[in-house]
């Protein structure tokens, strides 16, 4: 396993970076599809994860999100998963998917959809206030991280195997702003 950078070069400890593994028993590529192949493996057998991490100076991996669900938003690239697992610890809320939607002035804006917790009557201002008070002790400018947009649904649609379903969720997010 190595945490890379986007040229494929091996971070330094504690770095944030891209994580490759390789072994013996992992796939050696696509069958009958080397472009497909050529997109997760490299020339040298390391298959890239999608996953975004860093290796402690002990050996130890820390995943801190997926790559395809990383949003640029104002020129700052944002984990969605960090700011999803702070949400879902709002009082109130179940469920948390937080998506991009399209803005003429900062490219993408963060949209957190929350499902309410059975007999919660949580709003979206409280929400937006408990993200807000999270980050108030943080250093650096957390509020260009922050969700712009939240709404209010009454459930996430997931995939068959049950993850969120983060392509349809951007879709419902974004007609459901246009609308207003």
């Amino acid at each position: 396993m190595v945490i890379v950078d986007d040229n494929g070069d091996i971070v330094p400890i504690d770095t944030k970076g891209n994580i490759y593994v390789r072994s013996a028993g992992l796939m050696i590529g696509y069958y009958n599809d080397p472009e497909k192949t050529a997109k997760v493996m490299t020339s040298d057998s390391w298959y890239k994860t999608d996953d975004i991490g860093r290796m402690s100076e002990y050996g130890i991996v820390f995943v801190e999100g997926r790559k395809s669900n990383v949003i640029t938003s104002d020129g700052i690239q944002v984990a969605t998963e960090i700011l999803e697992n702070i949400l879902e610890v709002c009082p109130g809320v179940q469920n948390v998917g937080i998506v991009p939607i399209p803005d003429e002035r900062f490219y993408q804006v963060l949209c957190a959809c929350v499902v309410r917790s059975p007999g919660s009557d949580v709003t979206e201002i409280e929400i937006k206030t408990f993200c807000e008070d999270f980050h108030n002790d943080k250093v650096g400018n957390m509020a260009s991280k922050l969700p712009k947009l939240y709404l209010i649904l009454d459930s996430l649609p997931t995939t068959y195997t049950g993850k969120l379903d983060r392509a349809k969720l951007t879709k419902m997010a974004t007609e459901q702003i246009c609308k207003k």
